[in-house]
């Protein structure tokens, strides 16, 4: 979670995205001997990351059979799916209100 005053989400987002693209540019380069012991492969995000409303994934996760009621957080199992159908970075907008902090300006009357 990153907050930063007098920032738009879009700016905090941005954030996130470039921070997340650094830290995974640097273990690429700086760690090659490792991550090839490991067999593993460090894949450096494009950005934007692909944003999804929270609308948009309520309709996503119950085609999955996983029913969240509007308005409702959502729950671990449709986070895990979520990472299933969009195994890479990807943010969540447009949360209901009365899911944010109390020092969140909301968007609209939801």
């Amino acid at each position: 979670d990153i907050e930063e005053a007098f920032a738009t989400a879009e700016d905090v987002m941005e954030v996130a995205e470039n921070l997340m693209r650094h830290v995974c540019m640097y273990l690429k380069e700086t760690y090659q001997k490792e991550l090839k012991a490991l067999r593993h492969d460090v894949v450096v995000p494009d950005v934007p990351f692909r944003r999804f409303t929270y609308d948009e994934v309520l309709r996503e996760l119950a085609e999955k059979g996983i029913e969240v009621t509007w308005g409702e957080d959502l729950p671990t199992p449709a986070f895990r799916m979520l990472g299933k159908i969009h195994p890479y970075f990807f943010f969540i907008v447009d949360w209901p209100s009365s899911l944010k902090p109390f020092y969140i300006k909301p968007k609209n009357s939801k």
